[in-house]
């Protein structure tokens, strides 16, 4: 497995589960010791984890797209419909 596709598979289940044992990743995931090193300081990178005193991940909330990538429509006003020709 690629380290981003371990990633993004890490971090969807920690959002799911909002916290993660590194137990859980070596027998669930089958990540060894240097890949959860790498996911985890990747994660902590990001802020969007914390490791709670060695034992596992916590999510922390944040979003793993940065604000401005976000594309979210203008939702205040609905959208206008134009006769089609």
């Amino acid at each position: 497995m690629k380290f981003y596709e371990m990633l993004v598979q890490v971090a969807g289940r920690l959002v799911f589960e909002q916290r993660l044992s590194y137990q859980t990743l070596r027998r669930d995931l089958g990540l060894d010791e240097a890949a959860i090193a790498d996911v985890r300081a990747e994660l902590l990178f990001r802020g969007v984890a914390r490791d709670e005193a060695g034992k596992g991940l916590v999510w922390a909330g944040a979003s793993l797209v940065p604000d401005s990538e976000l594309r979210i429509p203008n939702l205040t006003q609905p959208p206008t419909l134009r006769p089609q020709p």
